[in-house]
């Protein structure tokens, strides 16, 4: 149900998307294109960390607003909404080639909506409410394609469309009901929970799907980097189910009677997804990418067929480093995470400051390195298992069937 779900919200962005591209055409559609963007970026942080952490810890929605027991949390969403908006806003030419402040501003919105969007389904995952859970899924980009048609409708300019991503946020109200099926343990909501799973989801998405960002600050035109962000959206499909299976991953490795045997299995069974898959991901974007997703975008011509396939396997690899990721974070080396995405964090300044990526292929490129590099550091068994401190059990871990 989860997993249908999670397909379905893929879908509907896509159509979301689709429907709005059309409508505006691709230059007017790219400064919506990098709000998307931001928002894909901040949701696989704050979305997945902030429902793994509601799932745990006996948190909701009424925890984070003033006088509850995590307002703390609130103003580090604030804060990060604020930055955004005085970042966005001084560059808001450079990355929405736009001067309309609405960019900005539903931009500094984001994590708010994306924080309190996960808070609302780890309370649903929490409380056993799968049905619910998975209306939640679902309803986020219902809502945004249902907006988007009526803008169309009406024959809305651009900075209209914007309103459709936030309206998502909307699944965020609403009853939970149910009983907790989780037990409260003594301690306060761990902070350390949240800070950790936030590394793990932010780290393995940004680089892939905030790459029309990098893209606009090395010098792409602006059709480039629109057209760029909808071939990520078909590659994307794959990792909105991966989200959504994920977080069972990572309860079922946290749960394991041996977590060291669990933990190596998954990491035999991603060293052979990101040989053989990469290789099959790279030869059928060759081939299919532009009849496919060209096809689906009325983009035939425009991206390169060896950027298809260098994105399709840099999509393979950068799925292969997501879960690698999360089995890290189960094991407590946040001190390994750190220096596998150390290597993309560094080179990605490198290469945008240089301009060496402003056209999609070099950027492909890049993206197809970079991941590989993370899968590598990221499957080395630890030479020593106090290098990065001892594994981490919560007191209570929901099952994968809570999810």
């Amino acid at each position: 149900m989860i997993l249908g779900a999670a397909i379905s919200t893929g879908a509907l962005g896509v159509a979301t998307l689709m429907l709005a591209q059309r409508h505006l055409e691709l230059a007017a559609f790219a400064p919506l294109a990098q709000l998307w963007t931001i928002w894909a970026v901040l949701a696989a942080g704050l979305t997945f960390s902030f429902q793994q952490w509601a799932a745990v810890h006996n948190v909701g929605r009424r925890s984070l607003l003033p006088g509850g027991s995590s307002t703390r949390i609130l103003g580090g969403l604030l804060l990060m909404g604020l930055s955004i908006l005085v970042v966005t806003t001084v560059f808001r030419e450079t990355f929405f080639g736009s001067p309309a402040m609405v960019w900005p501003v539903s931009a500094a919105v984001l994590p708010i909506g994306t924080g309190f969007n996960g808070v609302r389904r780890g309370q649903l995952a929490r409380h056993r409410q799968r049905r619910g859970l998975a209306a939640v899924i679902a309803g986020e980009n219902g809502i945004r394609l249902l907006v988007t048609l009526a803008l169309v409708q009406i024959d809305a300019g651009p900075e209209w469309f914007a309103a459709a991503l936030l309206a998502g946020f909307l699944v965020v109200l609403g009853p939970t009901g149910g009983t907790s099926a989780v037990t409260d343990g003594p301690e306060r909501p761990g902070v350390s929970t949240l800070g950790a799973a936030a590394m793990a989801g932010f780290l393995a998405h940004a680089f892939m799907f905030g790459s029309p960002l990098l893209l606009a600050l090395a010098g792409g035109e602006p059709t480039e980097v629109a057209a760029l962000f909808l071939v990520l959206t078909g590659v994307r499909l794959p990792f909105l189910a991966l989200q959504a299976i994920v977080p069972q991953l990572a309860v079922s490795l946290a749960a394991a009677s041996d977590r060291g045997v669990a933990i190596a299995q998954v990491r035999r069974s991603v060293l052979l997804v990101a040989v053989v898959g990469t290789a099959g991901a790279v030869f059928g974007g060759l081939l299919l990418g532009d009849v496919i997703i060209g096809s689906i975008f009325d983009i035939r011509g425009v991206v390169a067929d060896t950027t298809y396939g260098l994105l399709a396997g840099a999509s393979v690899l950068a799925a292969c480093a997501l879960i690698a990721t999360v089995a890290l974070v189960v094991e407590g080396r946040s001190a390994r995470i750190m220096v596998a995405w150390a290597v993309p964090a560094a080179s990605a300044a490198v290469v945008t400051a240089g301009g060496v990526i402003e056209e999609p292929t070099p950027l492909a490129t890049w993206l197809f390195v970079a991941h590989a590099s993370v899968v590598a550091l990221t499957l080395v068994p630890p030479l020593n298992r106090r290098d990065d401190g001892p594994p981490s059990r919560t007191h209570a871990v929901p099952s994968p069937r809570d999810q």
